[in-house]
């Protein structure tokens, strides 16, 4: 929504990312006005943070505060599901909504003898709709072993006559309402709201991050929750591109239009898809996942056409540095990208890393595409478009925008009365 009366309120709207804290402040003259610094490790994240709000405030003045983060890593979540094309599909849609990031997402059916997984904060168990008979759900609740996923917390989100074999199976397992209803489309959002409960405690729990919590006029949201919000807002008033790669130090983050879904590849209903979609690569990122996304690239089987799209003549001494694990300045950036589409475009390398694997969208369809996150401020677009000669079966063409100034996250914590016509045009451009 944009509203054409103008609030004159000062606010400071502070994103704690995993490798930098940026600011965006928007004063009562409608003025904005960027600031960010790069975190130190070794130095408590709250001290950070109220360094730069001094330094903000010494300049302009107090004002409104609002913090997000992704700082903690985000919450790391498990399935164990009935089917993954349909209840497994629809938790973690709504889940990856809120902010998690999922891990892994197997069957309940096959947990006896499964390979031991990842550590998880979350463990969700999903299946079996409310107004249908739940025989199915308990049989496979009964032969369940959750030897092989470790977890902090198990939630159950199942047929509601499940509820007492759980308890007596699982004691301390905690229960919401099932998502499910018998057109096999999203019902209840029980589960995702648990979700984002728990990330919210997840982060009053975190030592560093404590010391925020009173200086946030609202709650601590997880960034990519954040910045949903804000690409929906984008494509609700016609001024955004039709997807958005957020692509930062740790993660690389999808967020899509359900039109762009491809029907003809997708295992089920369409209606297991929210409208607005979102999908977490936990292991792309250009500073703290470097080291797992420079070994998926090199192991791509278009890891030249790459090198080659970026760098020309000069394609084949780089791929030697990478091998030595010499990294060009800003390649891992357009890396991340390019991993992102090729998996999204639904390449057959897809998944090898045995994380979830991502919606199969029709790239055919999508006119324009918004990069956003740290990478903003190294990718070109000339550059981008060569890099999307490389992706799928067949060549991309679409229109590219860059989010240079890292500010369309901000569009998701400032309130409707805020977003003047003159605020959106100087966030959006």
């Amino acid at each position: 929504m944009v509203t054409g009366e103008f609030v004159g309120i000062e606010t400071t709207l502070i994103d704690v990312g995993s490798t930098v804290v940026k600011c965006v402040r928007v004063g009562a003259d409608g003025v904005i006005a960027d600031h960010s610094r790069r975190r130190n490790l070794g130095e408590s994240v709250s001290e950070q943070v109220d360094a730069l709000i001094l330094d903000v405030e010494a300049e302009f003045g107090d004002a409104e505060i609002r913090i997000c983060s992704s700082a903690n890593g985000g919450l790391r979540v498990g399935v164990l599901c009935l089917t993954r094309t349909f209840s497994g599909a629809i938790a973690i849609h709504a889940m990856e909504a809120v902010g998690a990031n999922i891990v892994y997402s197997s069957e309940l059916r096959g947990t006896h003898g499964h390979e031991p997984q990842e550590h998880v904060d979350l463990l969700v168990v999903v299946g079996g709709v409310d107004d249908l008979g739940g025989a199915r759900a308990q049989d496979a609740l009964r032969g369940a072993d959750l030897t092989a996923f470790p977890h902090d917390r198990l939630v159950f989100a199942g047929h509601h006559a499940a509820r007492a074999t759980v308890d007596s199976m699982w004691p301390g397992a905690e229960t919401v309402a099932s998502p499910l209803r018998s057109s096999l489309s999203p019902h209840d959002d029980a589960l995702p709201r648990h979700v984002r409960t728990t990330y919210l405690a997840d982060i009053e729990s975190k030592r560093d991050l404590m010391p925020l919590i009173p200086r946030s006029a609202v709650p601590i949201e997880p960034t990519p929750a954040i910045v949903s919000g804000a690409f929906a807002r984008m494509l609700a008033a016609r001024v955004g591109p039709e997807m958005v790669l957020d692509v930062g130090g740790a993660t690389t983050d999808v967020h899509y239009s359900k039109d762009l879904i491809d029907e003809q590849r997708v295992t089920g209903s369409l209606s297991a898809y929210p409208d607005i979609g979102r999908h977490v690569y936990t292991a792309l990122g250009t500073d703290a996942s470097q080291h797992p996304t420079l070994r998926a690239f090199l192991r791509h089987s278009r890891c030249t056409d790459v090198l080659e799209a970026i760098y020309a003549d000069r394609s084949q001494n780089v791929y030697a540095d990478l091998l030595e694990g010499e990294v060009p300045e800003g390649l891992l950036a357009y890396v991340c990208v390019f991993l992102a589409l090729s998996q999204l475009w639904g390449d057959a390398e897809r998944g090898r890393d045995g994380s979830e694997s991502p919606p199969p969208l029709n790239l055919q369809r999508l006119s324009s595409l918004g990069i956003t996150g740290g990478a903003a401020r190294i990718v070109s677009e000339p550059f981008l478009q060569r890099l999307l000669r490389t992706v799928g079966h067949s060549p991309l063409r679409m229109k590219i925008v860059v989010d240079q100034r890292y500010r369309w996250w901000a569009l998701g914590m400032l309130s409707d009365e805020r977003l003047t016509p003159e605020i959106w045009r100087s966030i959006v451009g």
